[in-house]
């Protein structure tokens, strides 16, 4: 029974993990979306005859930060391309008005992307909670906050951690980090 029951949860997990792989891979259209955004900029000549030399550097290095995430998702070039974004909005006007939105679509992404893999670590803790449930038929209130603790360590956002403190008691509180999400 708990080989049947083990071979079920990998098999759950298996799908959600590849379920979290395909939304990933579809959310990075933002990404390829930014990119066509600063082509068009970069190529309409009016705006491009307008832009101050230094507007024109930080979007010409956005490209190449973006080229550099699409692959990947590096975090550290993920934060570049913020950085960058930020300084070409200080720039120009024009470019301040179109940086909002995209920033954004990569918060939401990121967001989302990170939500989607703390679910996968998640499941992998509770499949293991179950499992010596089934083996040992024991679950005490020591176990349920140790179950708690070891959620809040799969996560990466506030509002994560509130839902499981809502739904286990006597986990430990929150502390003074910050979320670990990009562009906050």
């Amino acid at each position: 029974m708990t080989d049947k029951l083990s071979s079920h949860f990998e098999d759950l997990i298996e799908f959600m993990d590849q379920s979290f792989t395909w939304c990933a891979k579809e959310s990075e259209e933002a990404t390829s979306q930014v990119n066509e955004i600063l082509s068009m900029l970069l190529d309409d000549a009016n705006r491009v005859a307008a832009m101050s030399k230094e507007t024109l550097d930080a979007i010409g290095s956005m490209q190449e930060i973006i080229s550099a995430l699409k692959p990947s998702g590096d975090r550290e070039a993920a934060n570049r391309l913020a950085k960058a974004l930020l300084e070409a909005a200080a720039e120009d006007q024009d470019v301040n008005q179109f940086v909002s939105p995209i920033m954004e679509a990569l918060q939401f992404q990121d967001r989302i992307h990170q939500n989607m893999n703390n679910t996968v670590k998640m499941m992998r803790v509770w499949r293991d909670v179950r499992y010596k449930i089934a083996v040992t038929g024991k679950f005490s209130n020591e176990d349920r906050i140790k179950f708690g603790n070891t959620l809040l360590e799969c996560t990466t956002m506030v509002e994560e951690r509130d839902l499981i403190r809502r739904h286990i008691e006597g986990v430990e509180p929150e502390n003074a980090t910050q979320d670990d999400v990009i562009f906050f």
